[in-house]
């Protein structure tokens, strides 16, 4: 991810971001093809109104389907503007892979009217915005925050990037050398990049081609002519979802958003690739970083809209952040770990879910055979209720300081539209995680906790 920001007048240096973390000029962002189809010119037609359920923000789809959706929160003078199209590291085939890290660095290089990456940034960062550009697993996302006032100004850089960047071939060769040295830098942090390996094996990618950081593989092979018919197919209406979040009216930027983006080519929403179905290998190890070793073990899950999906996440509150059983078990009772947890990625059609830890790598098998003990643990008997409630009240509580911002709030939009093809209100999940049971909790652990669907990995020091 790529972003960068001013402050009190003062410049901050930009700062090689280790792949797969979002620019922060902003977050990771994708190209689009300057082959724009303009539609005819006048006032624009108007859009049409969905999804009358009770909710927080408003979901209104333009002719040609790009869906804008507007979370108005008035008083606090800024405004968060995201575009996200639907071009993230799920979507790309063996012909594409590595595209979306291309597009995240590339849609920042210039457009016509902002020739160089400075332009695009200055834009924003001499008034005091943040500028992002991220690349993800279903995403690539250009977004940013400015004052109230500024929002016109953020709406027509973003729109010039995704219509108007010009991808240079030059910049494209350019661009891969300082992709793979980003890699080259990400292995040297195991920490980060045993959730790369981790979620990759578990999704049945075990050459590592198709992470949203790229890999050395594919970045070198991916040719130019390739990555612009990948841009060109995916920047389409259909495939792209704006989100505002901030002191600003629907009523107000709908017809403005509508007019920024008329040139956006027409094209329907398009589905991530299929994973392969067969079973994960048991075991993966691979030299990385230089003092500790670092080891997971990971289990492929449902995505978001399985019934399963609230207990897994409530399993994960209970390994990680909410109980704390792995932090409790291997650091505090043993020693024998300086970070450990649980996560869930959650994907449209897929989830990954876990445990992993940092050790000393005298200690790595010992510390992977607990991980998977613990897991065992779930399997074998449900969680208490009190232990349950703690899980719940952390995630539930949790999302209120996460979403505090605009720009978590337009984030969250996009997100959310791009998992459940139409977003659904916040709180209807915070609902489902409430209901959650310890029998429900125990049942999602024996079905996708089982022996033979994990896989231990272990990255050690060179």
């Amino acid at each position: 991810m790529i972003h960068c920001h001013a402050a009190a007048g003062r410049w901050w240096p930009l700062r090689l971001r280790p792949a797969g973390k979002p620019w922060r000029y902003g977050a990771r962002l994708a190209p689009v093809l300057a082959v724009a189809l303009l539609l005819p010119g006048g006032a624009p037609p108007p859009a049409t109104a969905q999804d009358t359920r009770p909710t927080t923000f408003t979901r209104d789809v333009l002719p040609g389907g790009l869906v804008v959706l507007v979370e108005e929160r008035p008083g606090s003078g800024l405004v968060a503007l995201e575009v996200a199209i639907l071009a993230g590291a799920r979507y790309e085939t063996e012909r594409t892979a590595g595209a979306a890290q291309f597009l995240e660095q590339l849609f920042l290089d210039g457009t016509p009217t902002r020739p160089t990456r400075r332009d695009v940034l200055r834009a924003i960062t001499a008034r005091g915005g943040d500028l992002t550009v991220e690349a993800g697993w279903e995403r690539v996302r250009l977004a940013a925050e400015v004052a109230s006032e500024d929002f016109p100004v953020a709406l027509d850089v973003l729109a010039d990037m995704l219509l108007n960047a010009t991808f240079a071939r030059e910049r494209f060769e350019a661009e891969r050398e300082l992709i793979l040295q980003n890699l080259a830098e990400r292995e040297d942090t195991p920490a980060t990049f045993v959730f790369d390996v981790a979620h990759a094996v578990a999704l049945g990618d075990t050459r590592l081609r198709h992470l949203p950081a790229g890999s050395p593989e594919a970045v070198r092979q991916l040719r130019y002519e390739d990555l612009l018919r990948y841009r060109a197919t995916h920047v389409v209406t259909g495939n792209t979802i704006i989100a505002v979040a901030g002191d600003i009216r629907r009523d107000a930027v709908l017809p403005q958003i509508q007019q920024a983006f008329a040139a956006l080519p027409v094209g329907s929403r398009q589905r991530p690739q299929p994973l392969p179905r067969r079973r994960p290998p048991a075991r993966v190890e691979r030299p990385a970083g230089s003092e500790q070793a670092n080891v997971a073990v990971s289990a492929r899950t449902p995505g978001v809209t399985a019934r399963e999906r609230p207990a897994l996440v409530v399993l994960s509150s209970i390994l990680g952040g909410g109980a704390q059983r792995l932090y409790q078990e291997i650091r505090d009772r043993r020693g024998l770990a300086y970070e450990v947890g649980a996560s869930l990625l959650q994907l449209s059609n897929a989830g990954v879910l876990v445990a992993h830890a940092g050790t000393a790598p005298d200690n790595a098998e010992t510390v992977a055979e607990l991980l998977r003990s613990e897991l065992q643990r779930l399997r074998e008997a449900p969680p208490s209720e009190e232990e349950l409630a703690r899980a719940i009240a952390y995630l539930v509580d949790g999302q209120s300081v996460a979403l505090e911002t605009n720009a978590a709030r337009a984030n969250d939009l996009t997100r959310r539209e791009a998992l459940y093809g139409v977003a659904p209100p916040r709180e209807e999940f915070l609902q489902q995680l409430r209901a959650v049971q310890p029998a429900e909790v125990q049942a999602a652990a024996r079905r996708y906790l089982a022996p033979e669907r994990l896989t231990t990995v272990v990255l050690r020091p060179d």
